[in-house]
């Protein structure tokens, strides 16, 4: 985890300074359903993509995983979660509509588990690192839905997410 960190700042630097990504190209709003198939745990997914040109793209998502019911320690319990996630993508385009691109990045996790017999809260507190992949179809210059796979890589356990949003994109650039 330690050196995934210096690899994104430095691409982050990288793509900042360099020329054709001086002038933001667009940001998105992006919102949808998110799945966390470690924990089993569904939630909401509300995130912003910063578009430094056609092909690179920074995003920042924050996680809301809703209570769900599970046995924690043999007892009956909640757990919940909620992610920040910082991740860069890279697009290739498959047709002249939808993209594909991978996804590095990382992330960190807040867990709460409550207890419901006795209402003990424990929570968990952990980064990651995040490998995966997207696909993007472009209904028109504003409405991007996509569907993206997510392996997130941490010392405490590894977690796979499936997100399937739709973004809004302000374009920002002159033509």
């Amino acid at each position: 985890m330690k050196k995934i960190i210096p690899f994104i700042t430095l691409l982050f630097i990288f793509f900042c300074l360099d020329q054709k990504a001086k002038s933001q190209h667009a940001i998105s709003i992006d919102a949808g359903y998110i799945k966390n198939f470690h924990n089993d745990l569904n939630g909401l997914d509300i995130s912003s993509v910063y578009y430094f040109n056609k092909k690179w793209a920074m995003a920042f998502e924050i996680n809301r995983f809703f209570a769900a019911k599970k046995i924690i320690k043999n007892e009956e319990g909640e757990l919940s979660a909620l992610d920040f996630d910082l991740n860069l993508h890279r697009y290739f385009n498959l047709s002249h509509k939808m993209r594909c691109y991978p996804i590095i990045g990382i992330s960190h996790t807040s867990e709460k588990e409550l207890n419901l017999a006795s209402k003990d809260v424990h929570h968990i507190n952990f980064f990651s690192a995040n490998t995966g992949g997207g696909f993007l179809f472009e209904l028109n210059k504003r409405w991007h839905p996509a569907v993206e796979f997510t392996y997130a890589w941490s010392k405490i356990f590894n977690q796979q997410f499936l997100l399937v949003n739709v973004a809004y994109e302000i374009d920002f650039k002159k033509h």
